[in-house]
């Protein structure tokens, strides 16, 4: 993702999003796809890492930048009101673009229209930025990488984020192999020739819910990442504890554009998410890049699909509302373990079958010496013995 081609599509991002807040009635958030915000971590550690480094995309001076019309920034204080930035600077014959201009615009716009986002970025533990005096080169170090969703509320980050719980097998974790990163790292070479890539993404381990502040009250948003969608189980964590339901809508944020031109693989991925709905009976809301953004009520029909420019590998805006639950289901109190409890009762039958059958049989006789079976020759009549003289 060129640092040119990240700034024109974050600049259609932030128009876009200009657009739905000012679509009536005003709404209570606005959503966003997953990784379309070009930036890194959101969080304050990883922005202020970035800043004391001066870390900035770097491009030659030959690289045409996309004129920028939304983006702005905060200031150096954050404090400062927003100004429009006309691009990047030149330093010893090189553009640069510092890297926390995106967060910078996308706090300062979201304090401006004063609706909620829900954005998915990366999420950094133990996040370090290292500049070597005498040449600037910069050496990072993180402890975990994430794939996550932040609430943003009155210009900064609000409450916890979300980290992805069950990565993407292939995309962003291999299954088994990468439990030993020589392996993985052989595979990658030689098998699919693929040098210098690496799957080291981390798995969150904690379900969150955000929290969202509507005119009618609090709403609990649970955000299942992409492939977590078609994941019941994993749906199930984020919507309950226990039997309890903490959630009260689905927001699936994904990006489907390494389907490319399958249309036919991103209809099966809407398909497949109604049933989470069914299961928890929750409305499900979906931000989908190249594929179909769409409303599902409790009852898994899709109410609404696709942004107005049509329904695949088209951006737009998609207005919903969405109905709220009333009480729980089945399968959100108690899980799967109906489903185990079936499939133990029907192995228990068919055991108890076939050992009920075995005794009623008896065990195989072996054959008499002339061939027969035993019990045939015992049950027999005998035959008279004499003969008319």
């Amino acid at each position: 993702w060129p640092p040119p081609e990240r700034m024109r599509d974050f600049d259609r991002m932030l128009e876009l999003t200009i657009r739905a807040s000012r679509v009536d009635p005003t709404p209570d958030l606005i959503i966003w796809p997953e990784t379309m915000y070009p930036g890194g971590a959101l969080d304050a550690n990883s922005l202020n890492e970035e800043r004391a480094a001066a870390l900035s995309w770097v491009t030659d001076t030959d690289t045409a930048w996309p004129v920028l019309r939304f983006v702005i920034s905060r200031g150096d204080n954050g404090i400062d009101p927003p100004v429009q930035i006309a691009g990047p600077f030149e330093q010893r014959g090189r553009l640069m673009m510092p890297t926390t201009v995106v967060s910078d615009s996308l706090l300062a716009w979201q304090e401006r229209l004063g609706i909620p986002f829900l954005i998915g970025a990366e999420g950094l533990e133990g996040y370090t930025l290292e500049v070597e005096e005498g040449t600037g080169a910069i050496t990072e170090h993180r402890d975990a990488w994430f794939n996550s969703s932040y609430l943003i509320n009155q210009g900064r980050v609000e409450g916890q984020r979300y980290d992805k719980m069950h990565l993407t097998p292939f995309g962003e974790v291999m299954p088994y192999i990468s439990a030993w990163p020589w392996l993985e790292s052989l595979f990658l070479r030689v098998g699919i020739g693929a040098t210098g890539l690496s799957f080291d993404m981390d798995a969150g381990t904690t379900p969150v819910t955000h929290i969202v502040r509507t005119e009618s009250g609090l709403v609990r948003v649970a955000t299942p990442i992409c492939f977590e969608g078609i994941m019941p189980e994993v749906c199930r964590r984020l919507a309950y504890v226990g039997s309890e339901r903490q959630a009260d809508v689905l927001m699936q944020l994904t990006n489907e554009g390494w389907f490319a031109t399958f249309d036919a693989a991103r209809e099966q991925h809407l398909q497949i998410i109604r049933w989470r709905a069914v299961e928890l009976g929750l409305p499900v809301i979906r931000a989908a890049n190249t594929g179909i953004s769409a409303l599902i009520d409790p009852q898994g029909r899709v109410i609404v699909r696709g942004v107005e420019a049509g329904e695949t590998r088209h951006d737009g805006v998609l207005w919903v509302e969405a109905p709220l639950p009333v009480g729980t289901t089945p399968f959100g109190r108690v899980g799967d373990i109906v489903g185990w409890a079936n499939l133990v009762g029907l192995g228990g039958l068919l055991l108890a079958g076939t050992l009920l059958g075995f005794t009623r049989r008896g065990p195989p006789q072996s054959p008499t010496p002339d061939g027969t079976d035993e019990e045939n020759t015992k049950s027999q009549p005998r035959q008279s013995q004499h003969r008319e003289k």
